[in-house]
């Protein structure tokens, strides 16, 4: 036998939810538009300052110092020619890249941004062989360039695998094989570590060496 009770105080259940959830639905539509922004607004602006008060705890020292640095980076050459270039280097565009190297000067071209890569390393690290093309027919380039770990664009190109591109730096006039960054690796000990046979076999035919680790 059913309980008369029992189905009476389910129905009194979901009459007050209906109750409840309709005068949720008239509240939320009798805000003003304008009110809900400023809601939203001042929400956003709480949530950014948390997270920047939580980057501040976690960042210290001298990764404080690091951070600083590079968030305070600023592109001295004229009209922009250095975020120009390394753009291009960056994403790929060889046109783009031809354009911005015609118009910077000289005490630019080998400028490093604001992650510590000049424009080489960065069309090597992102295997734009076309720009490397640009990049090297350039005579004021220079291809044993560091970046802020010391690594160079041979040590990039050939950490990530790009053959073509390690074989058009090895093929460069005054192009140092066994230059190591600040962890003591060389450009082989890069591929070697990647497991990249076609540039280890490139490295070694040029002189490669590993470090002395």
């Amino acid at each position: 036998m059913f309980s008369g009770g029992g189905l009476a105080s389910e129905a009194q259940k979901k009459k007050k939810l209906f109750c409840v959830s309709k005068w949720i639905f008239v509240l939320f539509f009798a805000l003003s538009p304008s009110f809900i922004i400023t809601l939203y607004n001042k929400h956003k602006t709480l949530m950014v300052a948390k997270g920047e008060e939580l980057e501040a705890e976690w960042i210290s020292g001298d990764e404080l110092e690091l951070f600083e640095g590079k968030s305070n980076w600023v592109d001295a050459s004229k009209h922009g020619c250095l975020s120009k270039l390394l753009s291009a280097a960056e994403f790929g565009n060889a046109d783009f890249c031809s354009e911005a190297l015609r118009d910077i000067e000289d005490e630019f071209v080998n400028a490093k941004g604001d992650d510590g890569d000049t424009s080489l390393h960065l069309a090597c690290l992102y295997g734009h062989v076309d720009v490397v093309k640009v990049l090297l027919s350039d005579e004021r380039v220079d291809v044993n360039a560091r970046d802020d770990d010391d690594g160079t664009s041979l040590a990039d190109a050939s950490a990530s695998g790009f053959h073509e591109i390690v074989a058009l730096l090895l093929a460069k006039k005054g192009i140092e094989v066994n230059l190591k960054d600040s962890d003591g690796e060389t450009a082989l000990d890069c591929a070697i570590r990647g497991e990249h046979e076609k540039c280890v076999e490139l490295l070694k035919a040029a002189g490669g060496k590993e470090g002395e680790l």
